[in-house]
């Protein structure tokens, strides 16, 4: 069974989450760039490096993440889908 999520939407091109792998906790903010790569930061853990990239065509991020939390060091692969577009989660009311 696939993992799900929680992100929240910090900005425009800027998404937020609390966990890195199903097992790793800590922030994660995601900021997409004009040319759909990814920047990756935390003040949780020490990202040492990443290859991440978003494809818009898929609706998903691509992501090799090398990390050190609390002496520990994680390589992270993962693919984020997400499950629906943005747009269908806008909901207007009327007063």
């Amino acid at each position: 069974q696939n993992m799900v999520k929680q992100f929240g939407t910090d900005a425009v091109n800027i998404i937020s989450t609390d966990k890195f792998g199903s097992n790793i906790t800590g922030n994660m903010q995601i900021t997409i760039n004009e040319d759909n790569t990814v920047e990756l930061a935390s003040s949780d853990v020490v990202i040492n490096s990443y290859d991440c990239s978003y494809q818009v065509e898929e609706n998903s991020f691509y992501m090799d993440v090398n990390l050190t939390k609390a002496g520990t060091t994680y390589q992270v692969l993962d693919t984020l889908i997400l499950r629906q577009a943005p747009g269908k989660d806008l909901r207007f009311e009327e007063w």
